[in-house]
């Protein structure tokens, strides 16, 4: 008998691969279960009012705590600092950290940047790349960072917003338009010639660079902080003092945090076929390497899912590079290159077509193949 193979019933799913030489390593990762894992992280805390506090309940939280009151001029921090990122070369890499804030530092006070009201929080707060530099005229100042200036500060420099500044040029004082006392997921894609700024969508930046000279080059820290900072004037001619704390609580709370040096390129081209789909999850068009891709096999009515096959291409024949999962849901690891095919049958039988071949892909059956790196 010939084979047939029935039309729409093929479900695909390539996957693009990594830049050749470029392998992901991980600079620093933290979940904060109870304590901080990363063990280069330096703590600031001022004058017995901020502090670094870690929930033992999952999830774990790194809680950067102001906790007033404080007296004006006198400077209150809570701030967790990773070092590693100066002394890299090159220095590019990429930021994803989740977190939530208190308030939206005074930009939700009922007396409006005129008359703002201290307790709906003060002073700035932020997260990203940095240089250390609060002195722009002996050390250019260079930034990747979402950052968020209360009313008290001059109209250019308040709100929350996203600020890519190279060796003291401003490039992008992009408006965050999103609620900081939600929890979101900020990423930062740093490279020589590209930059990109994310908040929970990774398909539409909020920001793209494509112009090098638009680009910090210059070896940055990792920073989440909260202060009483005030900044007046224009910048980098600005003037920083210090607001008096109320006597209420203001924080931010880190879920995780994860800094790459470089990440895995992924491209996706799905095509769904009439005996079922595939899900992917997180379905983002990047993965750094070493991350988790969920694959949901989902059957349409009347068909159900029979199996995946994980195979290494690299050894197409040989079965000791080939594993069989029978589970609809599937977690892969973007760390090597594997071919990935999901099957379907008709109805709940557990026979297929006499006709069907599996060792050329169940032609006949419904089919999802992609191609992991």
């Amino acid at each position: 008998m010939s084979r047939r193979v029935l039309p729409g019933l093929i479900v695909c799913l390539s996957i693009g691969t990594m830049a050749p030489g470029v392998i992901a390593e991980l600079i620093a990762k933290d979940d904060f279960p109870g304590y901080a894992e990363e063990p280069n992280w330096v703590y600031y805390w001022n004058v017995g009012v901020g502090s670094t506090t870690f929930d033992a309940n999952g999830p774990g939280i790194a809680h950067l705590n102001l906790d007033g009151p404080g007296v004006g001029g006198t400077y209150h921090n809570a701030e967790l600092k990773n070092y590693n990122m100066t002394y890299r070369v090159p220095p590019y890499c990429d930021l994803e950290i989740r977190l939530r804030n208190s308030n939206n530092n005074g930009l939700d006070s009922p007396g409006g940047p005129n008359d703002p009201d201290p307790n709906y929080g003060i002073g700035s707060r932020g997260w990203g790349f940095w240089n250390d530099s609060m002195d722009p005229f002996s050390t250019p100042m260079n930034t990747i960072w979402f950052v968020s200036l209360s009313p008290q500060s001059s109209d250019q420099l308040q709100g929350s917003r996203l600020w890519v500044i190279r060796n003291n040029v401003p490039w992008v004082f992009q408006d965050l338009n999103t609620d900081l006392t939600e929890w979101h997921t900020y990423r930062i894609k740093w490279r020589a010639d590209y930059l990109a700024a994310y908040i929970d969508d990774m398909a539409n930046p909020i920001v793209e660079i494509t112009q090098p000279s638009q680009i910090p080059s210059a070896g940055m820290n990792f920073t989440v902080w909260c202060d009483n900072y005030i900044m007046t004037g224009e910048f980098p001619d600005f003037d920083i003092g210090y607001l008096p704390m109320p006597a209420i609580q203001q924080y931010i709370d880190v879920d995780y945090v994860r800094i790459y040096t470089a990440e895995a390129v992924l491209t996706l081209d799905v095509v769904n076929g009439s005996w079922g789909t595939v899900q992917v999850e997180p379905n983002y068009p990047t993965y750094a390497e070493g991350a988790d891709v969920v694959l949901t096999a989902e059957p349409v009515e009347g068909k159900s899912f029979l199996r995946w096959e994980l195979r290494d291409p690299n050894h197409p024949d040989d079965g000791n590079y080939s594993t069989v999962d029978t589970n609809s849901v599937v977690r892969v690891a973007m760390m090597t290159d594997r071919s990935v095919t999901a099957t379907f049958k008709c109805g709940s039988s557990m026979e297929l077509l006499p006709f069907l071949v599996l060792s050329l892909a169940a032609l006949a059956a419904g089919v999802w193949r992609g191609r992991v790196r």
